[in-house]
C-alpha cells in the first residue's frame, strides 16, 4: 500500500478534467464524502470511506473497496477480482453490471436492486440481503455463498422445472463406447414428486433424487450403456462414490444443497428441455 499514489479529492478533480481516464496503483482515501465516476478504468487502487455517488460505465480490476457506500445509482459497470468489505449497496438499483471473480464481506445489500446483472465466481460472505430485489434478467453463476441470502429477499425469479409432481428431465453425460473412446449422450430421468428440486437464474436445475429412465445418443437412439456424469468428481465428494448413470436405478444425493443460487454445488444437474442438454458444454 504504501508504493500507492495517493489522490485527494481536488486532485481527481483536476486529472480528470484534463482528460485521463485510467488510473493504476492509486490510493482514494481523503475525498470530501462524494464521489461521481464515469467512463474511468480503475486498476490495482484502494477506496477507502469514500461515499459514491454515481458510478457509470466504469472498470474496476483488482480494486479493494473499505467502509464504502455506494448511493443514486449504479449501473453499466464491470468489476472483475476486486474486493468489497464492509461497504454499503442499501437501497441501490444495481444495473448491467457484471461482477466477476470478486468478494464482498459484510457488505449490506439491503433493499438493492438488481437488474439484469451478472454475479460470477464470486465469493458472497456474511452480507446483509433483507429485503433485496432480484429480477428475472440477473444471473449468479457459480459464486460462493457463506450465511447469506436472507429469508426476506425477494426473487423475481420463478424456477426453471416444475416446483410440484413429479416430470422428466435431461442430462448431458458420457459413456465409454466399444472402441474405449468417451461420447457423449443423454440420460432420461424422471423426477419424483418427492423429489426436492431447484434451479437458480438460468435453465440448469438440480433434484436429490431421480430416476434413470433412458440412456440415449445425441441424436435419441436409446443405448444398454452405463453413463457418467461429468460432475463425478463432485458426486464422489457427496460419497457417491460409484455414481453411475444405469437404466432403472434411483440415484440419491446425501448432502443436497439446497441453496438454489449455487448452481454447481451437489444434486443431479438436468435441463427439462431436451435440446437444452444436447447444446449444454459441461
Amino acid at each position: 500500500m504504501k508504493d500507492f499514489k495517493v489522490c485527494t479529492d481536488p486532485e481527481f478533480e483536476k486529472l480528470t478534467k484534463q482528460g485521463i481516464k485510467y488510473f493504476k496503483e492509486y490510493r482514494f482515501h481523503l475525498f470530501d464524502n462524494i464521489c461521481s465516476l464515469e467512463n474511468i478504468h480503475f486498476e490495482r487502487c484502494i477506496f477507502e470511506n469514500i461515499n459514491f455517488t454515481y458510478v457509470n460505465r466504469c472498470v474496476f480490476d483488482d480494486c479493494k473497496f473499505y467502509n464504502c457506500t455506494f448511493k443514486m445509482t449504479m449501473h453499466w459497470n464491470y468489476v472483475s477480482s476486486s474486493s468489497f468489505r464492509n461497504c454499503s449497496f442499501s437501497g441501490l438499483r444495481l444495473t448491467d453490471i457484471i461482477f466477476k471473480n470478486s468478494k464482498f464481506y459484510n457488505t449490506d445489500f439491503s433493499k438493492t436492486n438488481f437488474v439484469g446483472c451478472v454475479i460470477t465466481d464470486c465469493t458472497i460472505k456474511n452480507c446483509e440481503t433483507k429485503n433485496a430485489f432480484i429480477d428475472n434478467d440477473t444471473y449468479f453463476i457459480t459464486n460462493n455463498f457463506i450465511n447469506n441470502l436472507d429469508e426476506n429477499i425477494k426473487f423475481d425469479i420463478s424456477m426453471a422445472c416444475p416446483d410440484t409432481g413429479s416430470f422428466i428431465g435431461w442430462k448431458k453425460a458420457y459413456y465409454i463406447n466399444s472402441h474405449g473412446n468417451t461420447e457423449n449422450c443423454i440420460i432420461k430421468l424422471e423426477i419424483p414428486e418427492d423429489a426436492k428440486r431447484l434451479s437458480g437464474t438460468s435453465k440448469k436445475c438440480r433434484c436429490n433424487k431421480a430416476k434413470v429412465l433412458e440412456i440415449q445418443t445425441l441424436n435419441g437412439e436409446v443405448i444398454d450403456t452405463i453413463a457418467y456424469s461429468y460432475y463425478l468428481l463432485n458426486a464422489r465428494k457427496t460419497n457417491n462414490a460409484n455414481f453411475t448413470y444405469q437404466a432403472g436405478i434411483t440415484l440419491y444425493i446425501n448432502d443436497f444443497n439446497e441453496n438454489r443460487f449455487a448452481e454447481c454445488s451437489p444434486g443431479i444437474h438436468f435441463f427439462i428441455n431436451r435440446c437444452d442438454a444436447v447444446n449444454y458444454e459441461p
